[in-house]
């Protein structure tokens, strides 16, 4: 059976992705009260099991604002965040988890219940003021942990699994140190303030000056001719089951509100119903009874002509409710790659939800991949692309003689400016900036580009050519400076420390991969 995208069948990815939040989080058990839905190390996990080690533990953990550890144990930040929480996430999590608590106790890792409380009452989450608030720890565990079927021994042991996973990092990852010397001297770079002059070559005036002859395109497009390609078009046949009431009960005046509420109701749940009846016709064929399905059903089948993304017909330019955001647009379903290379279904979509309530199955039935055009129907666009390349290499070709010119002089004693205005070159001095500290230049739209080329530089040195997408210039360094402040010296002092922590938790994660690639995971949707 294919996953379907809502409906009944949405539950079945519920229980297998872990989403009805139903957990202990100290359990670590073996438990095997029914089909393993993960396997690690020969730990079973049954549907109780999957969901409470996982999810709930997921939710609480989040809800108790340990974000870090949850990614580090291989959920996304992005589904964290959306509360979408994927099979393969889960099951990172749940396998992660497991590992590092067997590895924890080999190793006799422990945390007491004093640290525990510590870490508790360090929590911001239950601090007002900067001290431990009591009463809303209490309401906590009274109001937020039932609704996510917790207690509050499973939030204290989760607490105490954070500490000694963190002692295990610390192992293994060896608390690592970056040579001081050498991160104080790359920090630093970048803490200074720089003051620059610039010499500018506007790219917009090279773009003027181009204008190539007809054989000098067609011999461009000759040579690139697979830049330009017609648009992809495919041709589908598609149901769209309506959950709006019908008209005739819809303005029944006999009816009475709360009956027509009662009524739409009830057709929302047979259009449900009729979408699952259909969509199982449709996988008991493989796809090939994708029209008899829908018609003996009594729905009607459109069969559209070829359109491509920009003519998609106005029915099917509308948005989609996806839960996994897999697809923004309906149209982004129908020219999804996934979908026609799905030979075993004949190419039939799931159902896809849209606009109120409403439910879309579709068969790509033609496809007309993108083809190289001729000439005359990429003529505009190749000589537009010409002139842009002509134009960049023409301003980058300025901007390097004039810079040699420069070298030369300064060579030979004179100073920046003298050597500018002998060429009749504009300088322009950029205000005194920095990417850590000071203000942001008003005469520089490009400050990190400018930026990251004067750190190199000494005072008086003159960078090579610098390219943008409107310019190609040079700088010349004219000071650089660095505050002695203890703000500084904090901001490395903190920076160190943070650079050295990512430092273990990248060998660390090194160290997890490995471990999970050789702990046999076994499940739905595990990849090692």
């Amino acid at each position: 059976m294919r996953k379907y995208t809502g409906l009944m069948a949405f539950v079945f990815i519920l229980l297998a992705a872990g989403f009805l939040f139903t957990m202990n989080s100290g359990s670590n058990s073996s438990l095997t009260g029914g089909p393993a839905l993960l396997t690690v190390n020969g730990q079973k996990f049954d549907q109780k099991t999957y969901q409470r080690e996982g999810s709930s533990t997921i939710q609480l953990a989040n809800a108790a604002m340990l974000y870090a550890y949850v990614q580090q144990l291989g959920v996304d930040w992005q589904e964290l965040r959306g509360g979408n929480l994927s099979a393969e996430s889960t099951n990172q999590f749940i396998a992660n988890r497991a590992i590092t608590k067997a590895e924890a106790q080999k190793l006799g890792l422990y945390a007491s219940d004093e640290a525990v409380t510590k870490f508790l009452h360090e929590r911001s989450i239950f601090s007002m003021g900067g001290e431990f608030d009591q009463a809303a720890y209490n309401d906590f565990v009274s109001e937020r942990l039932p609704r996510i079927g917790m207690r509050e021994s499973d939030l204290l042991e989760l607490f105490r699994d954070q500490l000694i996973f963190q002692q295990l990092v610390d192992l293994i990852g060896g608390n690592m140190q970056a040579p001081l010397d050498g991160f104080t001297t790359d920090f630093q770079s970048d803490q200074q303030l720089v003051t620059v002059e610039k010499i500018t070559f506007d790219r917009d005036e090279f773009v003027k000056q181009q204008n190539p002859s007809e054989e000098e395109v067609k011999a461009f497009w000759e040579e690139n001719r697979d830049r330009w390609l017609t648009d992809e078009q495919r041709k589908i046949s598609y149901v769209i089951f309506n959950s709006t009431l019908p008209e005739d009960k819809e303005g029944d005046a006999a009816l009475s509100e709360t009956e027509k509420e009662a009524a739409r109701a009830e057709h929302v749940k047979q259009v449900n119903r009729n979408v699952e009846l259909v969509s199982d016709q449709i996988d008991a064929s493989h796809g090939k009874e994708f029209k008899a399905a829908v018609e003996s059903n009594g729905y009607k089948l459109t069969e559209t002509e070829l359109f491509t993304r920009g003519t998609v017909p106005a029915e099917l330019m509308v948005p989609v409710n996806s839960r996994d955001n897999k697809y923004r647009l309906l149209s982004d379903a129908i020219f999804d790659d996934a979908i026609w290379e799905n030979t075993l279904y004949e190419r039939v979509s799931d159902p896809i939800s849209i606009g109120d309530k409403n439910f879309v199955i579709f068969q790509i039935t033609e496809r007309v991949e993108p083809q190289v055009k001729e000439f005359e129907a990429a003529k505009v666009q190749a000589k537009a692309e010409l002139i842009a390349e002509n134009a960049d290499k023409a301003v980058a070709d300025a901007a390097a003689a004039a810079l040699a010119s420069i070298n030369e002089k300064v060579a030979a004693g004179k100073s920046f400016e003298d050597a500018a205005k002998e060429l009749e070159l504009e300088v322009v001095k950029v205000d005194t900036f920095g990417i850590r500290g000071g203000d942001r230049p008003q005469n520089e739209n490009n400050p990190n580009l400018v930026f990251n080329a004067a750190k190199k530089l000494n005072p008086n040195q003159v960078s090579e050519v610098l390219t943008d997408r409107d310019r190609a210039f040079f700088i010349h360094l004219v000071k650089r400076e660095l505050e002695d402040s203890e703000s500084n010296r904090n901001q490395l002092e903190q920076a160190y420390e943070t650079y050295n922590t990512s430092l273990s938790y990248y060998i660390f994660s090194n160290w997890l991969r490995e471990q999970f690639a050789a702990a046999k995971v076994t499940g739905r949707q595990v990849s090692n």
